[in-house]
């Protein structure tokens, strides 16, 4: 929250103007949700709906309701098996089920009250512009993307960061 608020000072945002931002931010991940049978809360949900405040959609901490953060249901995990494409073969995994991993980065985040701006996450940031130079990529050529978070303000981070479009059209989720 307290990153949260630092963006919003710099937008010069109301909380609600705010709250209204984090809404229009989340509303097409809930339309994705929706459709996932694997989703916590597989239900689609208006900006309006996700930043509006009520007994429903309680202040969990400003700017944010209940909605959208993550709740305790919520038990993300991920996986990824390498293997050479003669053992996926032999598996049985259907060619269009591969991934070509063109490029991997890692950065350690600094700690939150050391960074230049509290709002952005410079190891987040430096890891993707490492992976797509090294991948001789560019977002343009992205055409899947999946950004989580239990909170905007990773997501606006990367969006502002790289000049992205909160509504591009290939979307931010492709899981909910």
């Amino acid at each position: 929250a307290l990153a949260e608020n630092v963006r919003r000072e710099r937008l010069a945002l109301s909380l609600q103007d705010y709250r209204d931002e984090i809404g229009k931010l989340f509303a097409p991940f809930t339309r994705v949700a929706a459709f996932n049978p694997h989703a916590a809360a597989p239900v689609a949900r208006s900006a309006l709906e996700l930043a509006t405040l009520d007994e429903r959609n309680r202040l969990i901490a400003e700017p944010y309701g209940r909605l959208v953060v993550a709740r305790d249901q919520v038990n993300q995990g991920a996986a990824i098996v390498i293997a050479s494409m003669a053992e996926a073969r032999r598996l049985g995994v259907p060619e269009d089920r591969w991934v070509h991993i063109h490029a991997v980065a890692d950065c350690a985040e600094p700690p939150l009250l050391s960074r230049e701006s509290l709002e952005h996450s410079p190891a987040a940031v430096q890891a993707i512009s490492t992976a797509l130079e090294v991948s001789g990529q560019g977002w343009q050529n992205i055409n899947a993307t999946d950004l989580y978070s239990c909170f905007a303000i990773p997501i606006f981070n990367l969006l502002d960061a790289f000049n992205l479009q909160r509504d591009d059209p290939r979307g931010w989720t492709l899981t909910g």
